[in-house]
């Protein structure tokens, strides 16, 4: 046997499809406290009347995904559900 030339066997890149992420308010858990719209403001937006949170979106842009699981993790009432 030679050391000629080898031929290397290669699978196609896969094309990463955009995980999509949905966001919204849980009504009967937000207190107000306002601090998911402070981390993604973009996502959340709050009430005149009351200052509870709803979802400014339904689907999280790309490129937000961050924000909304920053802005999940920071509400102290676990109001913010991402799916």
């Amino acid at each position: 046997m030679g050391f000629g030339t080898r031929h290397v066997h290669t699978r196609p890149a896969r094309r990463r499809e955009p995980i999509s992420m949905r966001i919204s308010v849980n009504p009967d858990r937000c207190q107000g406290h306002a601090m998911c719209h402070m981390l993604a403001p973009d996502l959340i937006v709050l009430s005149d009347e009351d200052g509870h949170a709803t979802a400014a979106v339904d689907e999280v842009p790309e490129g937000q995904q961050r924000l909304a699981q920053l802005a999940a993790e920071g509400c102290p009432e676990q109001a913010i559900i991402l799916s």
